[in-house]
């Protein structure tokens, strides 16, 4: 079975070697606040670049409107 590691938010992704991921799963939620981390885009630029090419990216948001 291959190997899965949770981590979270920006700051882990900072630290992350470039092309490390096959997928990268994003449990997000309705936000309290419009400029919380998982809504702006050097999140998705560090998650972009810690994927392998080919990688998956899937995101959970509970409201269509954000």
């Amino acid at each position: 079975m291959s190997e899965k590691t949770l981590h979270a938010g920006t700051a882990f992704l900072m630290s992350v070697p470039n092309a490390t991921y096959d997928a990268i799963i994003v449990d997000a939620f309705d936000p309290i606040r419009p400029e919380h981390e998982l809504f702006e885009s050097p999140f998705f630029e560090l998650a972009a670049k810690a994927q392998r090419p080919g990688a998956v990216m899937c995101i959970q948001v509970s409201a269509i409107r954000y």
